[in-house]
């Protein structure tokens, strides 16, 4: 199914990019299809790709505001921050992502209503948090990011690098 696929893939860019976040040799730059750079090692070229096939899966098979496809813009947009040091393209992702989702929210008091909000909440904080970085020109490379959490218990949030989606929302 489409969500399968597209959480398949978005749990590979997950691994890669924690693998790139941890890689300390084999630093090179690599160009990819469309011309973006990666500095950084393969973990990053493949996190990089996995998002990419991800993402387009998404766009043509899940709704805007589908708790998968939110998740996976939540952790793109966190891999071209910490990853890609590209917080102009962090911030383009993460907004297109919370503006589509804005119109077509599942209905109120359903689980997945719950879960899309809550990512789109940690996807404003983000875009916040990155937008005054910008302009107070302090961001520094050890700030984290909010990511999305795995836990039974939804109401936890974590700061920093998680790599899964909310329990709630993997394909059955």
């Amino acid at each position: 199914s489409p969500e399968s696929i597209t959480f398949f893939f978005k749990m590979m860019g997950d691994i890669y990019r924690y693998l790139a976040e941890t890689a300390c040799c084999f630093r090179s730059k690599t160009t990819y299809s469309e011309g973006e750079e990666v500095s950084g090692n393969i973990d990053s070229s493949l996190a990089l790709a996995f998002y990419y096939l991800s993402s387009e899966v998404a766009k043509a098979h899940l709704a805007p505001s589908d708790p998968i496809r939110l998740g996976l813009a939540l952790n793109f947009s966190v891999f071209y921050h910490q990853i890609m040091s590209s917080p102009a393209r962090a911030c383009e992702v993460a907004k297109n992502a919370f503006d589509e989702a804005l119109y077509e929210l599942p209905k109120k008091g359903t689980r997945a209503f719950k879960d899309s909000s809550l990512i789109m909440e940690i996807l404003r904080d983000n875009l916040t948090k990155w937008t005054k970085s910008d302009e107070a020109d302090e961001h520094s490379p050890h700030d984290e990011d909010h990511d999305v959490v795995n836990e039974d218990d939804d109401s936890k949030q974590r700061t920093g690098p998680v790599y899964n989606i909310p329990s709630g929302t993997a394909p059955r």
